[in-house]
């Protein structure tokens, strides 16, 4: 056989060797729960829909609610993400059909990480800087109000409301068990500027 024949032969052996690989890893992965694999579909457009909410709402209430929410079920796809391609298979139909039912609210890079590469560690530092971002666009909301307000009562009543929500805002990471990595220091001083306006 000559030279040319031996290395495209070489070359068909290598690809069909490939082929064969790929498709004994598809199926030596495990089978999950197939009613659980089926919930990724539903569950994941709920997490999208969380995601973005956490990331843009002002009211601590909302906020609290969808961080629990979210921690509910969030653990469930991290167990299921050990089966990478029934999971992949099903989260990108969840993709799919939040874009269709919200075509005007595009999905943020982190919250289709979180959903595409289930970690709990990295849910809980997402969630603990959309607790910063909530409370920063909750004293805007404030600020807005005040602008308007004449009496100094009525306007030092709204800057303690501020400073209050602070500790509430910060009670969250115990209350959900969320890590800190800075969050705390940023909030507080955000309270600080208002410490200093309530004490003159």
């Amino acid at each position: 056989m000559s030279t040319p024949l031996l290395i495209t032969a070489f070359i068909i052996f290598c690809v069909v060797m490939i082929i064969r690989k790929t498709k004994s890893q598809k199926i030596n992965e495990p089978k999950a729960d197939p009613f659980e694999i089926m919930q990724i579909g539903t569950r994941g457009v709920q997490l999208l829909e969380s995601l973005s909410i956490i990331s843009t709402t002002r009211k601590l209430d909302t906020l609290s609610g969808r961080i629990e929410y979210i921690l509910e079920f969030y653990p469930s796809f991290v167990a299921l993400g050990m089966f990478p391609n029934q999971y992949m298979k099903e989260a990108q139909k969840a993709r799919s059909e939040y874009e269709k039912r919200y075509p005007n609210r595009p999905i943020n890079n982190k919250a289709l990480y979180l959903l595409l590469t289930p970690d709990m560690d990295n849910m809980g530092e997402y969630i603990a800087s959309c607790i910063v971002i909530s409370y920063s666009e909750f004293i805007k909301d404030e600020m807005e109000h005040v602008e308007k307000l004449k009496r100094n009562s009525a306007i030092n009543k709204r800057i303690e409301n501020i400073i209050k929500l602070g500790d509430d805002f910060k009670s969250l990471f115990e209350t959900h068990n969320l890590p800190d990595t800075g969050q705390f220091e940023a909030i507080d001083k955000m309270k600080e500027l208002f410490n200093k306006k309530a004490a003159v």
